[in-house]
């Protein structure tokens, strides 16, 4: 608008200035603002009225001439609406608004008195209306109300507006033709919503922008810094104080383990393939080690047990031949034993040695001292140690192929079985001490697991064959160039005299040879073994869980008869004992089903199951009270019991506090459940009575079994219930249980120690073996005692060793 329209009232100026805008939105930006949108959208357009006669009343002048009459809330928008509309021979847009910046001063004073007449009799009633008329913007029409048209203007100035006089009512003539184009009022329609539309994008991109800003540089908020010691939680410091007072008395505090993820699942059926094929060729590579040690022991005790020499027999006679026959038979066993070799050179390098490591070196050692004598024929010659790194091979394919045997045999057979239990301990403990318990195998990854687990060998080799390396080369070393400089014995020959002595043969059956023993044994009681390290772990004394299956399995007991109170409810009585023995999970559900069975009464659903500390059992069935227990218990219950009833082992019934039967039952003392509780309190354990049977406690097994009560626990009800809950469920470790009840359960458990105490007493022997061993060499190295340091007195020592380890693997099997 130009400077001119700056002296129109505030009524009739309502326009803003829209802000410059960039791009295709321009268009809309110029042409609506957001009050205009608003403003003309708060109403809907209808057609204009009639025009009315100068004769009308004067009466119905005033509402009949409100669509002519100019309004405060005109706008450049509703102008421009109306020019597009109106027909060709009406003024132009352009000439209107010419007309409009130059009024007349008639059209002024005529104007202001139609203003305030209109404000006279048709007063703003809204006071937001009010509002925006004094600001200069437009006001919403009410939906009633039609939407005012203006007449075209003419160019001249004389024409006067169309206004209402209060004296004479006239109107300006309409012409006849269409005043609203629809597609033009479309356009405009759609023109508003864009720029609704751009707007909203415009307050959104804001936004955005904002947020973006708030999140780079959030605000910086004002802190009240207090001054003086931080509280502290009660909890942590508590733990400072104790790290603190631990540190002072030289104690280490134990940080928190962090979680390790879980262990991939092992494919059983992989494992077995493989170990298939590790032991298809064992047992002939085995034989022929030990065929090739034959003529090795010939040549070595020909001279000393005078037997028939041939050439080369003796490396005194032939030492040339000798030398090649004895390092040809040794590289033999060298190729057919070549894994083993390769194993020890390759955890060696690894840092992970083992006996293996030990064999390879002793090997090396004797080729090498045959390879410098056949290199320099004229020195002399030092008797070859080639039969002991023969032999060692020999040992190392035996133990495999012991430890192969019977873990194949563990694996294909648990890989077969669908359900079985398992002998774990249990996650709580008992009087700080652990419980051994046969449970529901949760699953047999464990078991699996186990047999890729160093044993007690495997693991003391990790230290101890590194240090005998180190210590027999740096020996060797001395005792050929130390003393004697140039005419001392020859390195090779200390270095092979001192390394053939050093892998003792207990290194490789001290742990296979128990290990095998146990295993067959228990594999005819339907246990299976998992590995030797998971069968050490099960080997401490403790406490044994003895439920009524472990003690009394299968028809251990027996209904002998039974007596009714009231004979017309023999249906009642035994429905309801039965079931309710039967959700207690006890050895007495057996009997009873049976019997209820052959009487053709059903099993009823319990509830509200307890186990009462007296010796009784109390539930409800069919909203009946239901106790069945001994007769002291019905008695201390306040239900009195026929005198002419003496049994010590019976089974009462009372529903509702009135009894109804009562039940001889027997218990046998199955030589299995007497074999099974002798031989755990003889080696050490304590059985742990979780019997929910209440006839079954300390003093009836002392009378049944022979067992002193002193000699086993018996905990409270509540505590035998938990225990003993048939839904338990552990992971399988070592042992997988397929039959049998207590006699299974305390043969593993003993063979278990047994196998833990006859290794590590092997070990001792072979760790022993080796260092007495080293000890001869080194002085028969230093002194060159050519005649001591035979071969065939060298490998009598070296079997002589494993006189032990034979009588200890027959001992762990024989209980």
């Amino acid at each position: 608008m130009n400077k001119k329209n700056s002296s129109v009232p505030a009524e009739n100026s309502n326009t803003a200035t829209p802000a410059p805008v960039h791009g295709d939105d321009a268009s809309l930006e110029m042409e609506f603002s957001l009050e205009d949108i608003l403003a003309e959208f708060g109403s809907k357009p209808v057609e204009p009225q009639q025009a009315v006669s100068p004769v009308a009343h004067s009466h119905k002048a005033a509402p009949s001439i409100s669509p002519e009459a100019p309004s405060a809330k005109k706008t450049e928008t509703a102008s421009s609406i109306k020019a597009d509309n109106v027909p060709s021979t009406l003024q132009t847009t352009k000439e209107a608004d010419t007309a409009k910046t130059a009024p007349s001063a008639k059209q002024e004073a005529d104007t202001a008195r139609v203003t305030s007449l209109q404000k006279t009799e048709e007063p703003v009633k809204d006071s937001s209306l009010k509002k925006d008329a004094a600001l200069g913007k437009g006001f919403e029409k009410t939906p009633n109300e039609p939407i005012p048209f203006r007449a075209a203007k003419t160019a001249s100035a004389e024409s006067p507006t169309s206004v209402l006089m209060p004296e004479d009512v006239s109107v300006s003539p309409v012409e006849d033709g269409p005043v609203i184009d629809v597609s033009a009022f479309d356009a405009v329609y759609e023109r508003k919503q864009k720029r609704i539309h751009y707007l909203r994008k415009k307050l959104l991109q804001a936004e955005r922008a904002e947020s973006r800003k708030r999140r780079k540089n959030p605000p910086v908020v004002a802190v009240a810094v207090k001054t003086g010691p931080i509280p502290l939680p009660p909890g942590i410091k508590a733990q400072l104080i104790k790290e603190r007072l631990d540190k002072r008395a030289g104690l280490k505090t134990r940080s928190e383990k962090p979680v390790r993820k879980p262990r991939p699942a092992i494919n059983p059926l992989s494992m077995l393939r493989k170990l298939d094929r590790k032991k298809s060729s064992l047992i002939l590579r085995m034989s022929l080690v030990l065929v090739l040690c034959v003529p090795l022991f010939y040549l070595s005790a020909a001279d000393a047990l005078y037997l028939p020499s041939f050439p080369g027999s003796s490396p005194v006679t032939d030492p040339f031949l000798h030398t090649v026959i004895s390092l040809s038979l040794l590289g033999a066993c060298a190729l057919i034993g070549l894994d083993i070799l390769v194993s020890g050179f390759s955890r060696m390098v690894m840092l992970r040695p083992n006996a293996d490591s030990l064999v390879f070196i002793s090997t090396v050692a004797s080729i090498g001292h045959c390879v410098s004598y056949l290199l320099n024929p004229t020195q002399t010659l030092f008797a070859p140690f080639c039969l002991l790194p023969a032999f060692g091979i020999f040992m190392s394919l035996l133990s495999q192929n012991l430890s192969l045997k019977h873990s194949i045999r563990s694996l294909r057979s648990c890989y077969k079985l669908q359900r079985s239990r398992v002998l774990a301990p249990l996650p709580e403990e008992y009087d700080e001490d652990q419980i051994y318990a046969l449970a529901n195998a949760k699953s047999f990854q464990g078991f699996y697991r186990s047999f890729t687990e160093r044993d007690a060998a495997e693991t003391t080799m990790l230290w101890y064959a590194p240090i005998m390396a180190v210590a027999t080369l740096f020996l060797a070393i001395y005792c050929s160039v130390g003393l004697y400089e140039e005419n001392g014995p020859p390195f090779f020959w200390c270095w092979s005299l001192m390394t053939s002595l050093t892998p003792a043969l207990g290194f490789f059956l001290c742990t296979a040879l128990p290990y095998a023993s146990v295993s067959k044994r228990l594999f005819k009681n339907g246990v299976l073994l998992g590995g030797r390290k998971a069968v050490s772990r099960m080997a401490s004394r403790a406490f044994v869980l003895m439920t009524d299956e472990e003690l009394f399995p299968g028809d251990g007991v027996s209904i002998n008869g039974f007596k009714l109170m009231d004979p017309s409810r023999k249906e009642e009585a035994l429905s309801y004992s039965a079931s309710v023995l039967d959700a207690a999970h006890t050895a007495l559900a057996r009997p009873f089903i049976r019997l209820a069975a052959d009487e053709y009464a059903p099993i009823r659903p319990v509830s509200q199951l307890k186990f009462n500390e007296m010796g009784g059992i109390i539930a409800l069935v069919d909203n009946k009270q239901v106790m069945i227990g001994t007769g002291s218990f019905i008695q201390r219950c306040g239900i009195k019991i026929p005198q002419d009833i003496k049994l010590r082992t019976a089974v009462f019934c009372a529903i509702d506090a009135e009894l109804v039967a009562v039940f001889a039952v027997r218990y046998q003392a199955l030589p299995r459940s007497d074999y099974a509780l002798t031989l755990l309190t003889e080696n050490g354990y304590i059985p742990v009575l979780a019997t929910r049977d209440f006839n079954v406690t300390a003093s009836f097994l002392q009378s049944r079994f022979g067992i002193a009560s002193s000699d086993v626990v018996y905990p409270p009800a509540e505590l035998r219930a938990s225990l003993s809950d048939p839904g338990l469920s552990l992971e399988a470790d070592g042992i997988v249980v397929t039959r049998g009840a207590g006699d299974s359960l305390a043969e593993a458990l003993v063979a278990c120690n047994r196998y833990r105490a006859a290794s590590r007493a092997g070990l001792i022997f072979s760790l022993l073996s080796s260092l007495l061993g080293l000890g001869m060499a080194v002085l028969m190295s230093f002194n060159v005692w050519q005649g001591a340091a035979a071969p065939l007195n060298l490998f009598i020592y070296y079997v002589l060793w494993l006189v032990p380890i034979l009588l200890l693997s027959g001992w762990s099997n024989k209980f």
